[in-house]
């Protein structure tokens, strides 16, 4: 799969602490995707596979506990293989405004 950044796509090398600004900027404007284990370049790092669950936890706990109100209808997560790496996947879809 070639990757490249467009106004709906995001991608980040590793898990770090923007990851919550994206998905809120994603909320507050149109849907996008966050893709993690890809640098911005489109070059696939991937998540090291030990490190899989505790990045998508970790995603998990920026959903539930960090963003308010709490998005969670609005975001999915998955992870897949690609070049026998693992990416995360995150979905956004623009929140409703209250």
């Amino acid at each position: 799969m070639n990757f490249s950044e467009t106004h709906d796509i995001e991608l980040k090398g590793t898990l770090n602490e923007k990851v919550e600004k994206e998905i809120v900027a994603f909320l507050n404007t149109n849907n996008g995707t966050i893709y993690i284990g890809v640098e911005n370049n489109g070059n696939i790092v991937g998540i090291v596979t030990n490190k899989l669950d505790e990045s998508m936890k970790k995603i998990s706990d920026i959903i539930t506990d960090k963003i308010l109100p709490n998005p969670q209808e609005f975001v999915t997560t998955s992870a897949f293989i690609d070049e026998g790496k693992w990416i995360i996947k995150i979905d956004v879809q623009k929140g409703n405004a209250l």
